[in-house]
């Protein structure tokens, strides 16, 4: 009976879990995805990169607010890895526009 119990508290939490992640994430701007899927297209880049890996993103949830956001993308290469750091401006429509980017492969 306690198996059954711990059990279902597991599936229970897991479910908590997926739900928070993919909310969490349906509510990150939507330009960032956009980027790393352009970077994970671009063939040149990826073979310098020795191939993909995996990626991350950070920005500061306190600026979603405002007009500007400061945004930091990594795309993680088997050997190299290429860091873009940038600044995005609201648009009228609520979207988010990149107006400054430093990309660096390192």
């Amino acid at each position: 009976m306690k198996r059954i119990l711990w059990l279902i508290s597991g599936i229970i939490i897991l479910g908590i879990l997926v739900f928070l992640d993919v909310y969490i994430k349906k509510s990150d701007p939507s330009f960032l995805i956009e980027q790393v899927n352009e970077y994970k297209e671009n063939e040149t880049l990826i073979k310098k990169l020795g191939g993909y890996k995996s990626f991350e993103y950070k920005y500061n949830q306190n600026q979603l607010e405002e007009d500007t956001l400061d945004f930091q993308i990594v795309l993680y290469g088997e050997n190299k890895s290429l860091f873009l750091i940038g600044k995005a401006i609201k648009e009228n429509n609520n979207s988010w526009k990149i107006v400054e980017r430093n990309e660096s492969i390192q």
